[in-house]
């Protein structure tokens, strides 16, 4: 607005708007061609203020006064011809379209140096790995290069956009900096080869020479670097004493999970290659091997307890030590202190012997139910035990044996009721035939 008031003058400037709804802002003005003629009078002329000359002019004044936005002026003395809109952004779509993969950034592919060998081989190597990265940054180069090259093409072919060359410019310098990148992070690696290669070689003549200060401060190293890599397999045994570990394959798997392997002069550590046999552990203070052999006897004990044998010979032993008789059934209720005397009841009513028992800190008391599974009574013992098990608030414990038993024995109980009424009803026809 201001470039155009002191352009044609405040008065003269009849409509200024700014029009969004294309693709490129842009500004439509209407101004009065207000000018002088050649006897300096005013005159209203628009081909004094507006022809090829004065319009290539009014490019490079607006150019200049917008200069601090960042607008360029367009190429002067382009030949381009004016092209429809419909036209231009149809190329615009188009050269976005082909671009689109061509501006995507290279990939660095990172180049792998290879262990360096001994003593021996080291100049043979060296040339190799000096060639293997001439070869990677050439490739790569290559690479980036035929992307560029396509891009210009699809740039060329849609020239007359300035969104397509300032693509293009991204593009190029993304790929130049990628490139520079690369090639500078691959001549560091370069470098690096080289430098160790010095220092392995200064090590091995000073060991030739019986020693010396490099030599010394390797082996330094070398010494700090096993005692922490033992350590840290210290702490790694002793978390692994501490699982389930049935023998000593299923803990040298464990140790395999946490970086070691098993070689054949012991535990060899697979990133810095230390080796260290059991007498070098301590694990707790202590040998490795007793409480390897405890640690996998724990397990096995462990896993006893939880199969169906191990609760068997566990409940025989509580029985063994309340001295109750392979006849013998118990049960402990537990329930709530207003339901005792209801549940007691019950029990005696069916011949049951009731035992009061512990009370729990929550205010919950405990009733032992004894019988035989051989009594006349079992029947009503087993149903009331039965019920119990249903009852609101009241949980029964007791032990497989026992359950077995009273079940068994209730069916037993209900055989011989059964043949009883069976042979009494026989008796009572025989005496009415007589």
């Amino acid at each position: 607005m201001n470039f155009l008031k002191e352009k044609f003058g405040e008065k003269n400037v009849v409509s200024f708007t700014l029009h969004q709804d294309e693709t490129t802002p842009h500004i439509h003005a209407v101004v009065i061609p207000i000018t002088q003629n050649e006897k300096g009078r005013t005159c209203l002329s628009a081909d004094r203020l507006f022809n090829p000359t004065t319009l290539s002019q009014l490019q490079t004044d607006y150019a200049a006064a917008m200069g601090e936005h960042g607008l360029e002026r367009g190429i002067k003395g382009s030949r381009r011809q004016h092209q429809d809109m419909k036209q231009v952004y149809g190329h615009q779509q188009a050269t976005a379209a082909e671009l689109a993969p061509l501006v995507q950034p290279v990939t660095v592919q990172a180049y792998k140096i290879e262990t360096m060998p001994g003593v021996m081989g080291r100049d043979t190597w060296k040339a190799e790995q000096e060639a293997a990265i001439n070869a990677e940054i050439a490739r790569q180069v290559g690479e980036a290069n035929q992307r560029l090259q396509r891009a210009g093409n699809v740039a060329i072919a849609h020239a007359g956009s300035s969104e397509q060359a300032e693509a293009l410019a991204r593009q190029l310098a993304i790929s130049q900096g990628l490139k520079q990148g690369h090639f500078t992070e691959l001549q560091a690696r370069d470098k690096q080869v080289d430098w160790l290669y010095d220092q392995q070689a200064r090590i091995a003549v000073q060991l030739a020479q019986g020693g010396g200060t490099l030599s010394k401060q390797l082996e330094a190293e070398g010494k700090i670097r096993t005692e922490n890599a033992r350590k840290e397999l210290v702490k790694v045994v002793e978390t692994t004493l501490t699982k389930p570990i049935r023998d000593q394959a299923m803990f040298l798997e464990e140790l395999k999970k946490a970086g070691w392997a098993v070689g054949k002069d012991g535990i060899v550590n697979e990133k810095n290659g230390a080796v260290f046999s059991s007498k070098d552990l301590k694990p707790n203070g202590l040998e490795l091997m007793p409480q390897l052999a405890a640690a996998c006897e724990r397990t096995k004990a462990a896993e006893f307890a939880q199969s169906a044998a191990g609760k068997l010979a566990a409940e025989q032993a509580q029985r063994q030590v309340r001295g109750q008789q392979p006849h013998e059934g118990r049960a402990v209720l537990e329930m709530d202190a207003k339901d005792v005397e209801t549940i007691k009841k019950n029990f005696l009513d069916v011949r049951a012997g009731v035992r009061p028992g512990a009370v729990q800190a929550d205010g919950r008391v405990q009733l032992e139910i004894v019988y035989q599974h051989t009594q006349p009574t079992i029947r009503s013992i087993n149903d009331m035990l039965n019920k119990a098990q249903k009852w609101t608030g009241v949980t029964v414990q007791e032990d497989s044996h026992d359950r077995e038993h009273r079940q068994a024995g209730a069916e037993r109980r209900g055989q011989e009721l059964k043949a009883e009424k069976t042979q009494g009803k026989s008796q009572d026809r025989g005496q009415s035939i007589g």
